[in-house]
C-alpha cells in the first residue's frame, strides 16, 4: 500500500468480497498506510500504543526536525541519543481516535514538506 488512495480500494476490494473488514486486517492496513507515510518524509521509526505515540526522527535529518517542531501542536519533543522523539499521550482514547491523529499529523508534514 503506498498511499491513502491505494487503501481505500484495497479495502473496497475486500469488502465486496468478503464482507465486513475484521478489526486486524484494519490493523494491517493502517500500519501499511502508516510506514509509507513515514517513508515519505523521512520518519525513522514510530511506535503506536494504546498509551503513547512515539515519532522517532534521527537528529542529523534537520530539515525535518525543523518542520516537525514548527508544526508540533500538542505533541511533546524529547532528545534521546541522536534521536528525536515526538511523543503523544493516548490514554483514554479508542484506537482509532489514536490512528486519526497520527495521520493527520503526518498528513500536515507530507504537505508542508512539498
Amino acid at each position: 500500500i503506498s498511499d491513502d488512495i491505494v487503501a481505500k480500494k484495497v479495502e473496497e476490494q475486500i469488502l465486496d468480497k468478503y464482507g465486513n473488514i475484521p478489526k486486524p486486517i484494519l490493523g494491517l492496513i493502517n500500519v501499511a498506510r502508516l510506514k509509507a507515510k513515514c517513508q515519505k518524509i523521512g520518519i525513522d521509526r514510530i511506535s503506536v500504543t494504546k498509551n503513547k505515540t512515539n515519532i522517532y526522527v534521527n537528529s542529523s535529518n534537520a530539515n525535518l526536525v525543523d518542520l516537525i517542531n514548527k508544526n508540533i501542536g500538542d505533541w511533546t519533543e524529547y532528545k534521546k541519543d541522536s534521536w528525536v522523539i515526538i511523543s503523544q499521550n493516548g490514554q483514554n482514547r479508542q484506537i482509532k481516535d489514536i490512528w486519526d491523529n497520527v495521520f493527520a499529523f503526518l498528513d500536515s508534514l507530507i504537505v508542508k514538506s512539498s
